[in-house]
């Protein structure tokens, strides 16, 4: 469970950035089984901790327009 520490250790460092968020998903995509899921529930907690403009980086990404 490094990985989750690691994730767990990153959404401790505020505010979050768009490079916090690569960052969680590098852990998320390198885990597998219970850990990757735990480390897909902490989106949440980014996004709940996210501003107004890493929301609008975050959809922009999403919609590959980053």
């Amino acid at each position: 469970m490094n990985l989750l520490n690691q994730a767990t250790e990153l959404l401790q460092q505020q505010p979050y950035t768009l490079d916090t968020a690569r960052q969680l998903a590098l852990l998320e995509s390198q885990a597998q089984g219970e850990e990757a899921e735990c480390i897909g529930q902490m989106w949440e907690t980014l996004m709940a901790g996210a501003d107004e403009a890493l929301l609008d980086a975050l959809q922009r990404l999403e919609d590959g327009q980053l």
